[in-house]
Parts: C-alpha cells; sequence; structure tokens
C-alpha cells in the first residue's frame, strides 16, 4: 500500500504543479494571514513617522532657543 503524498507545493514550483496535475494546482489555495495585517504596518511606520518628526522639531526649536521650557512646551504641542 503505498502512502499518501504531500500536495503542500510552493507557488511557481513546475516540479509540483506537475505532480499535483494542472487542476489541481491551480485550485490550490493557501491559507496565509499576511493580508490581514496591513493595520500593524501601517501603526508601526505612523509611529516611527511621528517619532522623526517630534524630533526633527524639537532638534530646531533647540537650535534656536536654549530655553528648556521652549523645548518643554513644543514637545507637549508636537504630541498632542
Amino acid at each position: 500500500m503505498a502512502t499518501p503524498r504531500s500536495t503542500a507545493v510552493a507557488p511557481g514550483d513546475a516540479a509540483g504543479a506537475a505532480a499535483l496535475g494542472a487542476e489541481a494546482f491551480a485550485d490550490h489555495q493557501l491559507d496565509h494571514r499576511s493580508h490581514r495585517v496591513g493595520w500593524l504596518r501601517a501603526a508601526v511606520l505612523g509611529a516611527n513617522d511621528g517619532v522623526v518628526s517630534l524630533g526633527s522639531l524639537l532638534v530646531g526649536v533647540a537650535a534656536a532657543d536654549t530655553v528648556r521650557g521652549a523645548l518643554l512646551v513644543t514637545g507637549c504641542a508636537g504630541v498632542a
């Protein structure tokens, strides 16, 4: 009795397509969750953008004025 073959085939695998048959390979659906994590990518890139923008704002104010209170007010305004 033959053991059943695995049907897992990587996309673009011509040998796997031949082993499964063209119809089975065309109908093969992979269950990935990568299409559902777009919100995470957007959150990480948005947070990074905010940190860089706030840092740039504080460096600009620090270069123009050395008063510590001005930096504190600018930082609070930049976060809000």
